[in-house]
């Protein structure tokens, strides 16, 4: 993964955005993309197997021509984010997105769409996919809409807590949580693996390594791979779930970081 470039970020709008007006932007982000171009890119790198468009094309076996280009559009990611939610809480703001393996950033901006992410990125390591991903980031137009609907808020808020005084009636004492309930921890980054260019032993050892290296309570949402015992230790099934995707029905598994790491001060000697 050492080759891989980041994209840029994606801020999303919050959620008092209507959902319609989150589409459209979607859809005209995306107004001339086709999911065939990111295979026909992806498919292009994967024979030559270098950047060099010069290079010789890679023998047959060195590749596995049943892993598959795929991607993950908005309707998919709203049912996605809505089963994270059931696990965990995302703060708005406060929570970041990672995309692993990101393609051409369908998901990325999928995700800046549903969520109000701190900041939503993918990393991919084929330069073509790259480019297309900042070309589709650079049509969106989710920041603009994002700091209008904050003025907005922030008026109604200022709104609402006159009313509130007016009334003499503090609105947060009408809700209280359930405390038959436990409290849903906090994630602080959400990883989404779309993981079908991945094969099954890959997908095994990075997840050890990614579990070594992010937060308690990260969330790891992988599609058509399930982790091995290997992995139990670090990574609690949080739930699994069947989302229809373009391509076709995928199970999900959302899983969450339960890995105890060792403060520094903690290792060394007294």
């Amino acid at each position: 993964m050492s080759d891989e470039q980041p994209q840029e970020g994606v801020v999303d709008p919050p959620e008092s955005t209507p959902v319609d007006a989150i589409k459209e932007l979607y859809n005209k982000a995306l107004a001339t993309y086709r999911s065939k171009h990111g295979k026909e890119i992806a498919k292009a790198h994967r024979v030559k197997g270098e950047d060099d468009e010069n290079a010789e094309p890679n023998p047959p076996e060195e590749h596995d021509p049943s892993l598959t280009y795929a991607e993950t559009t908005l309707e998919p990611m709203q049912a996605i984010m809505c089963d994270v939610q059931q696990t965990v809480t995302i703060a708005p703001g406060g929570t970041c997105f990672v995309d692993i393996g990101s393609g051409a950033g369908i998901a990325v901006l999928a995700a800046a769409a549903c969520q109000q992410f701190k900041k939503a990125v993918g990393v991919e390591c084929v330069p073509g996919l790259v480019a297309k991903s900042n070309e589709l980031k650079d049509g969106s137009d989710f920041l603009d809409i994002r700091l209008c609907s904050v003025a907005e808020a922030e008026q109604g808020e200022r709104s609402a807590d006159d009313e509130a005084v007016t009334a003499d009636n503090p609105a947060s004492d009408d809700v209280q949580e359930d405390p038959a309930l436990p409290a849903k921890p906090s994630t602080p980054l959400v990883l989404f693996w779309l993981s079908t260019c991945f094969n099954e032993n890959s997908v095994q050892e990075k997840a050890l390594q990614i579990a070594k290296i992010t937060p308690e309570h990260t969330v790891l949402v992988l599609v058509t791979h399930f982790l091995r015992t290997e992995n139990a230790n670090v990574w609690s099934l949080e739930a699994e779930t069947k989302v229809q995707f373009e391509w076709g029905l995928g199970t999900v598994f959302i899983y969450r970081n339960i890995m105890v790491k060792s403060s520094p001060a903690a290792e060394s000697p007294e």
